[in-house]
């Protein structure tokens, strides 16, 4: 799936913050640098509703959770990560469990409940085993997140180098 030592870094970074760096992670993250900082997230009991939101839409759902190849089994290694953010995702909301929202959405992919039907019976699924939660259609209301001071999901403090003052100390000639 794509993991980096960068990734290890941030997961462990992450283990020591609160749900809103982790809406920071999400809004800002590059997603071709792996899935294992999402997952974890994903993972998280404080994970608030917003942040569960704009990952679950960014997940590409209608491809990963409806369609037909994903269903049946069918599927490449890396587009794995994805598929199962989307599905635990996806059981995180049908069992309630994301429940708080402090946050608001930064990015709104979401679709309408009727488009949402649509996708499944286009892909041959039955709509009825992907009903999403009515907050889902909608975006999340709630406080605005300051993600400037990260970069691709990664707080820019990973990227800052001590400047070492160099003297030189040739001989006149």
């Amino acid at each position: 799936m794509n993991e980096t030592p960068l990734n290890e870094r941030l997961l462990d970074w992450m283990k020591g913050k609160n749900p809103e760096d982790w809406h920071k992670v999400v809004c800002t993250y590059n997603w071709d640098n792996g899935m294992a900082p999402l997952l974890w997230l994903a993972e998280q009991a404080a994970l608030d509703r917003a942040t569960a939101h704009t990952m679950f839409w960014l997940t590409a759902p209608e491809y990963f959770l409806l369609g037909k190849l994903y269903r049946n089994g069918g599927r490449d290694l890396w587009e794995a990560g994805e598929r199962k953010l989307c599905l635990t995702l996806f059981e995180r909301f049908q069992s309630g469990s994301i429940s708080s929202s402090a946050f608001q959405t930064e990015h709104n992919n979401s679709v309408s409940a009727e488009t949402w039907e649509r996708y499944a019976r286009s892909e041959g699924a039955n709509p009825s085993e992907f009903i999403l939660p009515d907050w889902m259609h909608e975006a999340v209301s709630g406080m605005l997140v300051d993600t400037s001071d990260m970069d691709e999901g990664y707080p820019k403090e990973f990227f800052l180098r001590k400047v070492t003052k160099i003297m030189d100390c040739r001989d006149d000639l």
